[in-house]
C-alpha cells in the first residue's frame, strides 16, 4: 500500500517533521520520495510510487531527477524501472549534465553503458573535472547518510 511507503520515507531528513500526504509532495531540499527510491534502489517503492502517481521526470534538488538519484545511487534495478516508465534519459541537471554523463564522472562504467542503450547521449570528450565527481560523491555521501535502516 502507498500509505506504508509514504510512512517509511516520512524518517528521511527531506521530509522529517511533515506527513507525507501524496507521491508528488516536494520535501524541504526539492525532492519528492520517488527520488529517494531511485537513490535507494528501493524497486518495489519505485513501482508503487508510479503506479501511485509519481512523476519519473520530476525536478528535484538541484535539477535531478528520479533517474540522476538512481546513477548516483548505483542502482542498475532502479534504473531499468525508471527506464520502462519513460524516464527521460537526456535530462539535464542544473549543472547541464544528463545521468550518462553522471554516470561517466562517477566512473560507473556498466551504468553508463546501460544508459547509452537506452539512447542516452554520448559522454565522449566530455571528462566532467574533478570538481563535479567531487560535488557529486559528498552529495552521494550526504543522501546514504540520510536513509535509516530497515
Amino acid at each position: 500500500m502507498i500509505e506504508k511507503v509514504l510512512v517509511k520515507y516520512s524518517k528521511h531528513v527531506e521530509f522529517i517533521g511533515d506527513e507525507i500526504k501524496d507521491v508528488t509532495q516536494v520535501g524541504a531540499f526539492g525532492s519528492q520520495v520517488l527520488h529517494l527510491a531511485s537513490f535507494a534502489n528501493r524497486c518495489d517503492d519505485i513501482e508503487e510510487l508510479i503506479q501511485a502517481g509519481a512523476d519519473v521526470n520530476a525536478i528535484g534538488d538541484l535539477g535531478l531527477r528520479p533517474l540522476h538519484y538512481a546513477v548516483l545511487g548505483g542502482g542498475t534495478e532502479a534504473i531499468r524501472i525508471l527506464l520502462l516508465k519513460m524516464a527521460d534519459v537526456r535530462a539535464e541537471n542544473e549543472y547541464d549534465e544528463t545521468p550518462t554523463q553522471m554516470a561517466h564522472i562517477l566512473w560507473q562504467t556498466d551504468i553508463e553503458n546501460l544508459l547509452l542503450e537506452a539512447g542516452g547521449q554520448s559522454a565522449y570528450g566530455f571528462d566532467g573535472d574533478v570538481t563535479a565527481r567531487e560535488r557529486w560523491l559528498a552529495f552521494k555521501s550526504i543522501q546514504e547518510g540520510n536513509f535509516w535502516t530497515d
